[in-house]
């Protein structure tokens, strides 16, 4: 499932370049458009609640932005931040590239993973950015 998939769903979701998720639709309690409050999912990364073909599912905002303004990701390619922050899910801060260049950034910004314990350091974001 992907961002062009939840917006075609009969509950309709607006994607900003600067990250953020609106609900347009009406729910149940009656209201419009609003923000959609945002939560970090398991790898760190802020997520949103969608609804798409009547099941709600929890996806990532980087991937909801890449989609929408950079096009499907091409065969192969992860989702970059280029400034090795997690949670800045702006459309400036992302691109397509290679699992080499997204390891190159890690390891340029500290992030790269190593043991048990520095691993946990890294997926909770306390890693210090350059």
């Amino acid at each position: 499932m992907n961002a062009e998939q939840a917006s075609d769903n009969s509950f309709e979701y607006e994607v900003t370049p600067e990250g953020k998720v609106f609900s347009c639709s009406s729910n149940w309690r009656g209201y419009g458009k609003r923000e959609m409050t945002q939560k970090l999912n398991s790898d760190g990364y802020p997520s949103v609640r969608i609804t798409i073909n009547g099941k709600r599912r929890r996806m990532a905002v980087h991937r909801l932005v890449a989609e929408k303004y950079l096009g499907p990701r091409p065969l192969n390619s992860q989702i970059r931040h280029l400034d090795g922050n997690k949670l800045n899910a702006r459309l400036d801060n992302l691109a397509y590239g290679t699992a080499k260049g997204n390891a190159d950034d890690r390891e340029q910004h500290g992030r790269t993973s190593r043991g048990i314990s520095h691993s946990i350091y890294i997926k909770h974001g306390f890693a210090r950015f350059k």
